[in-house]
């Protein structure tokens, strides 16, 4: 992903996964970082019921996720 351009914004958010093996019951837990472009569109026309959810129209134009590497 390159820098954001106008009118799109750019956010770098850490998060965790933990997955679960539902056969064996095993976990995992792997760390990301994920880059996102987003922005906000209060005017666009949307039906009731999604506005509720999303007053702000936020809306993601794209994003890419990194596994970090870590000495664990």
């Amino acid at each position: 992903i390159s820098d954001a351009t106008a009118p799109d914004k750019l956010a770098s958010v850490r998060f965790k996964k933990t997955t679960r093996n539902f056969t064996t019951g095993q976990v995992s837990v792997s760390y990301w970082t994920a880059r996102v472009t987003y922005r906000f569109e209060p005017e666009k026309s949307v039906k009731s019921s999604s506005r509720e959810l999303n007053p702000l129209g936020f809306t993601v134009t794209s994003y890419q996720t990194d596994r970090e590497v870590r000495g664990e």
